[in-house]
């Protein structure tokens, strides 16, 4: 539920279609238990009125389990309405902010939050950084929270947390976010903090600086690693021997091989996140890394590209023709290639967008149908239009291509269960985007 101006959650409206639906949302707790409130700072909002519909949801959900996301001042305002359910709670969203009320209410959840599964530390209120008193009494605070948590696995938020006193034994998927820091400035010993978290399965690193020395990072348990921003510092810094799927920038393919041998892990999973004007460099680099991949199973390649898009078609079916020879990847299960095609904004000729994405379109079905082989399980294309007006492409027209019909017969012939999927994102002009599937075929 976001406040102020936004329309009415989906189940407050759904109590009005009908007698008939309004008792069937009513008796349903599961629909009830996922509640996330959006509250603007310094917004005027009738504050009672809120508290009564939450306490009408809180009613409603039942037994459930329940996941909540305070974001903004919603803390501050109606945290208390859900502190009694506290037992339920699954999965929890809260501000990285240290108000005195906040502070409060963490202490009063100490042995409270036996369900607890996931905690994710949110965006809070701008402030300035705590003083070193201040700072201990939110640490202090935190770890009465989080005393007797066991079933606490997930937590996400910024990299300060890892001076809290977590259950790290515990601990088996993070993700550290970039945000400003609301810790007293001190040295970060990246190679001390994260080696701490002897537990952790899933690690991810969302835009934040690495290291500026070369610290060697050595963390045993780690099979799942996610890097967006800065891949290749994180890279040089870190050994996984464990690692199994990796996740990173088409510009760290080149630092890849250090970690492989460094590391000596053997990956099973690849995903590469491909952005606007990449060049020549991507396909040498991707191409360098295939022969230390011999156990790779999945490969996922996500290209986002802008109008005009013809300069990347070529490059797209270069990029992947080495996957094709089976040589290459001789135990590859699954293949996805999803594309993100942007019109951008002053681009006034939307036909010649429409052709450029219907190309992008063509050379997908082309790349995939020889990507095709009997030892894969599926296969998949998402091609998504981001635009100002709703794409031309529909199932209609996609499956009348001579592309189209060749990978389907393929896909057949070598028993590969193979997804087509198109959709498109329309902004309006507030920048919000309103979602259309167009098509979503599956071919066997």
């Amino acid at each position: 539920m976001a406040l102020g101006g936004f329309p009415r959650p989906m189940q407050h409206v759904l109590l009005e279609v009908c007698h008939q639906w309004h008792n069937s949302v009513c008796g349903a707790p599961q629909l009830w238990s996922s509640i996330s409130i959006l509250w603007p700072y310094n917004d005027l909002i009738d504050v009672e009125g809120v508290q009564r519909i939450l306490n009408d949801v809180v009613r409603r959900s039942g037994n459930a389990p329940l996941d909540i996301a305070l974001i903004g001042d919603a803390w501050d305002r109606v945290a208390y309405c859900f502190i009694p359910e506290s037992h339920r709670w699954r999965s929890l969203v809260m501000p990285c902010t240290s108000s005195s009320q906040q502070l409060l209410q963490c202490r009063a959840l100490r042995g409270r939050l036996p369900a607890l599964e996931k905690l994710h530390f949110g965006p809070g209120r701008p402030q300035p950084q705590n003083t070193p008193e201040a700072w201990k009494e939110y640490v202090d605070a935190l770890s009465l929270m989080l005393s007797n948590t066991p079933k606490l696995f997930c937590i996400t938020g910024y990299n300060d947390l890892l001076a809290l006193p977590m259950p790290w034994k515990h601990i088996t998927d993070i993700t550290l976010e970039a945000r400003v820091s609301i810790k007293p400035k001190s040295p970060f010993h990246w190679s001390k903090d994260l080696t701490k978290c002897t537990s952790v399965r899933r690690l991810g690193i969302i835009s934040l600086l690495p290291p500026n020395d070369k610290t060697n990072i050595r963390m045993p348990s780690v099979q799942d690693f996610r890097c967006t921003s800065y891949a290749s510092w994180w890279i040089a810094c870190l050994t996984l021997p464990a690692l199994r799927t990796l996740c990173i920038r088409a510009t760290a393919l080149s630092d890849l091989r250090g970690l492989i041998e460094r590391s000596g892990c053997e990956l099973n999973a690849l995903t590469i996140d491909i952005l606007p004007k990449w060049d020549d460099s991507t396909i040498s680099d991707f191409r360098a890394i295939i022969p230390y991949l011999p156990r790779l199973e999945f490969l996922k390649v996500h290209l986002s590209e802008q109008t005009p898009t013809l300069r990347a078609v070529p490059h797209l079916a270069e990029l992947l023709d080495p996957v094709a020879n089976a040589n290459a990847f001789p135990l590859l299960a699954e293949f996805c290639l999803s594309l993100v095609h942007t019109n951008v904004v002053g681009v006034e000729n939307t036909n010649e967008a429409g052709v450029e994405m219907e190309i992008m379109l063509r050379t997908a079905l082309v790349v995939t149908e020889s990507i095709l082989r009997p030892t894969m399980r599926c296969a998949s294309i998402s091609l998504e239009n981001i635009s100002e007006r709703a794409s031309s492409l529909n199932a209609e027209v996609v499956s009348g291509f001579a592309e189209f019909v060749k990978l389907q017969a393929r896909a057949r012939s070598e028993d590969v269960l193979t997804r087509v999927q198109l959709l498109s994102i329309i902004i309006n002009r507030n920048g919000h985007g309103r979602r259309v599937k167009l098509m979503d075929s599956f071919l066997h």
